[in-house]
């Protein structure tokens, strides 16, 4: 599987847009859309262009979706891979491979334990609680479980919600 444009969106809206480099949580010089600079990349110091960090988001990407592609043995909707892949991509496909998180989707364990095990683990930098990380990883959970949902304004609401509202706004006009 790949991540479609719903699931860059996704990552978009939690690494933010920087153009110029930064240090994140954990004090990596970081740019674009948390594209951590490695060696042999300092041309990258002196700024980038909004289409060179999409370039880049899409490479760091691909290594996440490899990962996921790799370590999860059970089928997966595509929400479900986008969250995956947004998780893996966060935390870094090693510690995803070596992580419980995978061992209970592959193990068919039950939302409950998932949900719990997703947003209580990778949700502080250095030892420190960051607030940040606890939402990406309740928002990763809630993509991971809901069946649809639909993008508005940097919110993700499931569409169900949606429509019963467009079906009462029918009902009400008529």
């Amino acid at each position: 599987m790949i991540t479609n444009n719903s699931g860059i969106e996704f990552i978009k809206q939690h690494e933010k847009l920087k153009l110029q480099v930064y240090q994140d949580t954990s004090g990596n010089d970081t740019i674009g859309y948390g594209h951590l600079i490695t060696a042999g990349e300092d041309v990258l110091r002196g700024g980038i262009t909004e289409p060179q960090a999409e370039q880049l988001l899409r490479n760091d990407i691909h290594s996440a979706e490899f990962i996921v592609n790799k370590i999860i043995k059970v089928p997966l909707t595509q929400d479900q891979f986008n969250a995956l892949v947004s998780y893996a991509f966060n935390i870094g496909g090693g510690n995803f491979q070596d992580g419980d998180l995978q061992k209970l989707i592959n193990s068919n364990a039950g939302e409950d334990a998932i949900r719990k095990h997703w947003t209580t683990h990778w949700i502080t930098s250095n030892g420190i609680f960051t607030q940040g990380l606890l939402n990406r990883r309740e928002d990763e959970a809630d993509l991971f479980f809901s069946p649809v949902y639909y993008h508005v304004k940097n919110n993700f609401l499931p569409i169900m919600v949606i429509l019963a509202v467009m079906i009462l706004i029918i009902y009400l006009l008529k």
